[in-house]
């Protein structure tokens, strides 16, 4: 940590670092380098030194409708989900979920709920609605208190309050998504 803050700091250039061009090389892989116009000018001209392999253009990334009735903890579960480079439509009610599956049901991966929505539709009322019309699409249910017994089987419950890492772990676990890091 030193020796990142002595970088910081302009006292080296960090080119013959090992640490440092691996931390370099993990932020070009996971962040644009032209939006990180704000980082230290000694990090900037390392990441402009590497010789970064070419990224193939992958498929479109998978589709996850977020419902929730707490407008903060549904866009926080969005705005976790979209830095993991998923596509996310947000929706208020139990009813909007289904307007939008019924819409885009083709491109839907994943549905994230929470069990007590507003409206007439609340998430064990999504998730059964899910199981008779899409049974293929999973949902991430997050339940106060234990998992009801009448849950469909491709429900994966998350307690409340939700963990962002647990909230990313079982999204990519349900969807698939190969990590970055994997490059």
């Amino acid at each position: 940590m030193e020796q990142i803050g002595y970088v910081h700091e302009g006292g080296t250039d960090g080119a013959d670092n090992p640490l440092l061009n691996a931390v370099a090389y993990g932020l070009a892989q996971l962040l644009p380098i032209e939006e990180c116009e704000d980082w230290p000018q000694p990090l900037l001209e390392l990441l402009a030194r590497l010789e970064l392999p070419d990224i193939e253009e992958s498929t479109p990334t998978p589709l996850v409708v977020v419902v929730g009735r707490c407008p903060t903890m549904a866009e926080q579960a969005a705005t976790l989900l979209r830095a993991s480079e998923l596509n996310v439509e947000c929706c208020d009610t139990g009813e909007q979920a289904s307007q939008a599956l019924q819409e885009r049901s083709g491109e839907v991966a994943l549905v994230v709920a929470d069990q007590q929505l507003t409206g007439a539709l609340d998430g064990f009322g999504l998730t059964e609605e899910l199981r008779r019309s899409w049974p293929g699409i999973p949902v991430i249910l997050a339940t106060a208190g234990g998992p009801p017994s009448r849950l469909p089987p491709a429900v994966t419950t998350l307690p409340k309050p939700w963990l962002p890492l647990a909230l990313l772990i079982e999204t990519h676990r349900a969807v698939q998504v190969p990590s970055r890091l994997s490059h």
